[in-house]
């Protein structure tokens, strides 16, 4: 394909004929962490899946329903290998990535009221 668009196109015409397998390369593995339940949510790759802090909101709020009512308005912090913990904004997501190559260990932690 030389093209994205031929791609795509290939793909809807023949849909029921085609299984997609995707791998990721240089990926940007993070740790979501319920802060109030001080409990694992999930992994998330910042680099392609979740490469801003709505998207990263929008896997938690996949990985726990209860994020997605207003009342709750999860607020999103990170530390990496155990720094205090700073609000994730859009300016920090390359510094995060960098980090979570070189394997260090990030947390996103998502606080909200019950």
């Amino acid at each position: 394909f030389h093209s994205i668009d031929e791609l795509y196109d290939f793909l809807m015409k023949n849909a029921a004929d085609c299984e997609l397998e995707v791998a990721l390369a240089e990926i940007a593995v993070v740790t979501l962490w319920d802060g109030v339940g001080d409990s694992y949510v999930a992994r998330a790759d910042l680099r392609h899946l979740c490469p801003t802090p709505e998207a990263v909101k929008k896997r938690f709020e996949l990985q726990m329903p209860l994020l997605r009512h207003a009342a709750f308005q999860p607020r999103l912090s990170f530390s990496i290998d155990g720094s205090e913990e700073q609000e994730l904004v859009e300016a920090s997501i390359p510094r995060i990535i960098e980090a979570a190559q070189e394997m260090a260990d990030v947390l996103i932690t998502a606080r909200y009221v019950v």
